[in-house]
């Protein structure tokens, strides 16, 4: 089916509101920012309600299961030709390493502080047989299994950005593998690996009960998980919401009957949006003669905003560990 690009945005905002429990009215998505953006076009919302790939209940707008498998189709498209160009661009390499200290190609906030920490509180070693949920182009697993001797599997639903890390890492297949799976739809062998990382990919589940369940059941007795996660309150949300414990992730957790630690790195990811927003105007020009200026206006559109909210008080980063 051939969408358009105001369409796929009429779909991507039901998606956004189904993440966030928000009601999907007429109203509620027409006077969405993105909408806007897209210059309202009435006629096109219309076509796309009214397509089959979204129900309605009483006024109120959802994405069918055809419509849901679209949103992933086109995220999976769009996330893959991004991180294959990011990959293969040499001013990436750059921004990478003035932002994070590293060049892992990060699609995230994590800081070189932050991997240590989880380092530290994992405490890896060549024994351990650890999942990477959400590992895009693989070089943070890859990174992972370099320093410690592990064995890793890298999951992604981005299936270029597999192949890649696949490509790239056939020389170390003895300890490193990558697939293509939906993180909603985890099917690996029950209680094959002792630990599970997943560094800001959450958000992209759409049931995120249902995906640690199914962790879960991947996990050895007494295995561990180590998960990055940062909140942003919507407007008129409570400020307890962004207490470790009231987070989306850890509701899940709770509901799934499992203990976790956290540690608060909101400064540091502050520190790492400024760097974003630093290094990106520092490296514009070359980005520019890369022809790869959007890789510069990506990190600009999605640094300032998150950095706009750390200063309010509306965001919050977290390391949860979980055994």
């Amino acid at each position: 089916m051939d969408i358009s690009p105001e369409a796929s945005s009429a779909l991507f905002i039901l998606n956004n509101f189904e993440h966030k429990k928000t009601l999907s009215t007429l109203e509620t998505i027409r006077t969405h920012s993105i909408w806007a953006q897209q210059g309202n076009n009435n006629q096109t919302l219309t076509k796309v309600l009214d397509s089959g790939l979204v129900s309605c209940t009483e006024c109120v707008y959802s994405l069918t299961k055809q419509g849901l498998a679209q949103v992933k189709k086109i995220m999976s498209e769009g996330f893959s030709a991004i991180m294959v160009a990011d990959e293969q661009s040499a001013t990436s390499r750059k921004f990478c390493e003035q932002v994070f200290g590293i060049d892992l190609r990060q699609f995230n906030s994590m800081s070189m502080t932050q991997f240590n920490k989880l380092m530290d509180v994992m405490n890896l070693c060549e024994n351990d047989h650890i999942l990477d949920l959400g590992c895009g182009v693989g070089l943070i697993s890859e990174y992972m299994s370099d320093i410690t001797g592990a064995s890793v599997l890298g999951i992604d639903f981005a299936a270029d950005a597999i192949k890649l890390a696949q490509e790239r890492t056939h020389k170390k297949r003895g300890r490193l593998s990558y697939q293509i799976m939906d993180m909603d739809e985890l099917s690996l062998p029950r209680k094959s690996f002792s630990s599970l990382i997943s560094i800001d990919a959450l958000h992209f589940v759409n049931n995120l009960k249902r995906t640690i369940q199914l962790a879960q059941e991947c996990l050895q007795e007494n295995g561990q998980m180590g998960i990055f996660y940062s909140v942003t309150l919507s407007a008129g949300e409570p400020i307890a919401n962004l207490e470790p414990e009231q987070t989306p992730l850890a509701k899940a957790l709770l509901e799934c009957e499992l203990n976790f630690k956290t540690w608060d790195f909101t400064n540091n990811e502050r520190n790492v949006f400024e760097k974003v927003l630093r290094v990106a105007e520092e490296l514009k020009q070359e980005y520019e003669a890369e022809e790869k200026l959007y890789l510069y206006e990506m990190a600009i559109a999605d640094a300032k905003p998150m950095l706009d909210a750390v200063k309010n008080g509306g965001r919050r980063r977290y390391l949860y560990h979980i055994r």
